[in-house]
């Protein structure tokens, strides 16, 4: 089964991160290192609908400036037989995939093969504004199943995505999700893709619901009220243009 399972920005510094922990987002203490000198933080959401539970937000501070975080990503979860929906990728031929093992303790030992992360990732899709690929967690008995945690400001989970689409970002998004694309989808996990027709393929909002819209104003302000399917919502803007926001509704 594939599910949505975390969107990433670039965010140098954390400064976009660091905002949202004073928004009453309650932030991962822990930074991991990512090949490249990538380093990430986490901002977890609990959700029901997800194989794990819940689903994530990934902020990445490239510190090699010859390397920068160039457009968001959209990572899509895999709970079982990664390789076997790699082969199939390969029988169907319509898009260059790769499949790559990673060990969790990639630091200490890269050549045994440990339990890790299996990973597809695509080429030539001609997509320079969203990098979408697949991930499977291998399982482990020496890593602890993270909990969500109660975000102090009312922020419940992760509810969808506002993307702006050109006809190869929605065929290609469309084969990975097994469904044809509307102006509103939803996929496995209850994520509501909110789709616009466009000349690019973008992710421009991450959707996330909120206790109260109203409350969440009134403590901790925000850069834009406005209304999301005829409801109230709050934009939180990424200091990047070309990185998502966050939309609360």
């Amino acid at each position: 089964m594939i599910f949505f399972d975390h969107t990433y920005t670039g965010d140098p510094g954390f400064r976009f991160l660091k905002r949202l922990g004073a928004l009453g987002f309650k932030l991962e203490p822990d930074e991991v290192e990512h090949p490249g000198r990538n380093f990430c933080r986490f901002l977890r959401l609990r959700d029901p609908g997800n194989a794990r539970s819940y689903s994530y937000l990934e902020f990445v501070y490239a510190k090699d400036k010859k390397q920068p975080v160039k457009s968001p990503g959209l990572c899509f979860g895999h709970t079982k037989g990664l390789d076997l929906f790699q082969k199939k990728l390969e029988r169907d031929g319509r898009y260059r995939s790769k499949f790559i093992h990673k060990n969790y303790d990639w630091k200490k030992d890269n050549v045994t093969r440990l339990p890790g992360w299996n990973f597809i990732t695509f080429s030539a899709l001609g997509l320079p504004s969203l990098y979408t690929w697949l991930t499977e967690y291998e399982p482990s008995p020496k890593r602890k199943k993270p909990l969500a945690p109660k975000h102090p400001n009312g922020a419940q989970r992760i509810h969808g995505f506002v993307l702006e689409l050109n006809p190869k970002g929605e065929k290609f998004l469309s084969y990975l999700v097994g469904k044809k694309l509307g102006v509103r989808t939803k996929i496995s996990g209850g994520v509501t893709l909110y789709i616009t027709r466009g000349k690019r393929t973008r992710l421009s909002a991450v959707v996330v619901q909120c206790a109260s819209v109203s409350r969440f104003v009134k403590k901790y302000g925000c850069d834009e009220e406005g209304e999301f399917l005829g409801k109230p919502s709050a934009r939180i803007k990424n200091p990047d243009s070309r990185m998502w926001d966050l939309l609360l509704v």
